[in-house]
């Protein structure tokens, strides 16, 4: 049986990386595999017909064909375009926090069905939220996805006795990233984890429950956006802990100040 010599895909890109002098190598959210790395060749040149279809947070649909080390696109349809992102620097920075941790939470090889379309909404609400809910957007994508690694926090009920913890009871509940969520007072015993802005442990827990879509219905509430970004915050140092990654995007949002626009 002759081997197969070229095959279709579609995903989203998440990562582009320069290779020679026109050359692009792309890292596809896949359909099967998760993860699927490639070579669009002359993707660079001006007026190619891979420029506009390959772009960062596209949907596409590729022919490849197999090669020795990277495959190679041949040809290429774009399915849904994110350029909309792309010009609003707070849109765009936070687009790339989305791929940024799909690329660093999927494995090149190995398939989870599950990512793609979850990523593909998390898109869709970067697009079309207003500016004031793109940090929930960002936030709750990094929790669900850390959940589906088998990292899911727990902010509703104390992760050493299991008694129900209700962070809208009180200003602040006791978090520990070592221990995996929040503590009841006895269980803290003083000693163990720090105390959090339990509004910003009622967010996550609430993020981590709704879709996209239920987010971006939100209505519109004072110092949302603050309030966001506290809770993305929180995202952040969870990946920091669980599974132990700092997304480059993730880490310019703060450094970089996105967060105070």
């Amino acid at each position: 049986m002759a081997a197969v010599s070229s095959y279709r895909a579609r995903g989203i890109v998440l990562r582009r990386t320069k290779l020679g002098e026109t050359d692009l190598i792309v890292t596809l959210l896949a359909d099967t595999p998760t993860q699927l790395r490639a070579v669009a060749k002359g993707a660079r040149k001006p007026g190619a017909r891979l420029t506009g279809v390959v772009g960062l947070g596209n949907e596409v649909e590729l022919q490849l064909h197999v090669g020795r080390s990277l495959d190679v696109i041949t040809e290429g349809t774009l399915v849904a375009s994110r350029a909309d992102c792309v010009r609003e620097f707070e849109r765009a920075s936070l687009m790339e926090v989305v791929l940024d941790v799909a690329a660093e939470l999927t494995v090149e090889g190995e398939h989870d069905e599950r990512m793609l379309p979850m990523t593909r909404a998390a898109l869709g609400a970067v697009s079309t939220a207003r500016t004031g809910l793109l940090a929930y957007v960002a936030a709750a994508y990094v929790f669900k996805a850390v959940s589906m690694q088998g990292f899911r926090p727990v902010f509703d009920a104390c992760v050493a006795c299991g008694a129900a913890v209700d962070p809208r009871a009180a200003e602040t509940v006791r978090l520990s990233f070592e221990d995996g969520g929040v503590l009841c007072d006895d269980c803290a015993d003083g000693m163990r984890g720090a105390m959090r802005k339990a509004s910003t442990l009622a967010w996550a827990s609430s993020l981590i429950r709704m879709t996209f879509a239920q987010i971006t219905a939100l209505p519109e509430a004072p110092d949302e956006s603050s309030q966001g970004y506290e809770v993305l915050e929180l995202a952040r140092e969870w990946l920091h802990h669980y599974p132990g990654i700092r997304p480059r995007a993730l880490e310019f949002v703060f450094s970089a100040g996105a967060h105070t626009l």
